[in-house]
């Protein structure tokens, strides 16, 4: 399962792998076996990628979620709202 956040970073390399293609570029990798449908970004270089693209969108939400919560300081209504909808984006579906 994947969440949202993943999902985007998934776009973003997929943005990249597109550019990759049109450039025909191949990121080396040991784990590839010369097979023709390997993609230009493969194996552990992709998830590379991924994750750290995953992580880069986590830290910027959690710093927005940690400033709007004390933008909203006393409103506890906002306050879970807020959390509620940061949790979502975190929720694997």
């Amino acid at each position: 399962m994947v969440n949202k956040i993943r999902e985007i970073a998934i776009q973003c390399v997929n943005e990249f792998e597109e550019l990759l293609e049109e450039k025909n570029i191949d990121i080396s990798s040991d784990d590839r076996e010369g097979n023709k449908e390997e993609a230009h970004l493969y194996g552990t270089e992709y998830y590379q990628v991924e994750d750290g693209i995953t992580s880069i969108l986590t830290n910027k939400l959690n710093k927005i979620k940690r400033e709007l919560i004390a933008l909203w300081k006393g409103n506890e209504s906002m306050e879970d709202t807020i959390c509620n909808y940061f949790d979502v984006l975190k929720e694997e579906h």
